[in-house]
């Protein structure tokens, strides 16, 4: 399992960094394999200096059960009263899009916030 730089150490990386680099993209949070996530109640963890933020989420398992494809499914339940045979489609994937903006906001997040959409060929 990997996981992320200690601070400190992307601090340092960050700041020794050639001035010719205009950005630094840092993937921030996996899915375990499911192609939509649930995120906890620390999550999205952003760090610290961040001017923007990339939403990405799959939509080449709609018409499956959420169960199936969402990582983290029962929190999505209990917290959003989804039903338990709901399929993922437009409105569920719109939701997890509105419950990572309001994450990030709620976080102090100030930033700009992009959405990506991934499917079975790639990004729109």
């Amino acid at each position: 399992k990997m996981c992320g730089l200690p601070y400190d150490l992307l601090d340092k990386l960050i700041k020794d960094m050639p001035q010719a680099l205009d950005y630094v993209i840092i993937e921030a949070d996996g899915a375990k394999h499911h192609s939509l996530k649930y995120p906890a109640a620390d999550e999205p963890v952003i760090y610290p200096g961040t001017t923007d933020v990339i939403i990405v989420l799959g939509t080449w398992e709609k018409g499956r059960s959420c169960k199936d494809v969402v990582f983290r499914y029962e929190l999505m339940q209990k917290e959003l009263g989804t039903a338990e045979d709901a399929v993922v489609d437009d409105s569920v994937i719109d939701t997890l899009r509105q419950v990572y903006v309001r994450k990030l906001r709620d976080s102090g997040f100030e930033g700009r916030v992009s959405c990506v959409f991934a499917n079975e060929r790639g990004w729109f």
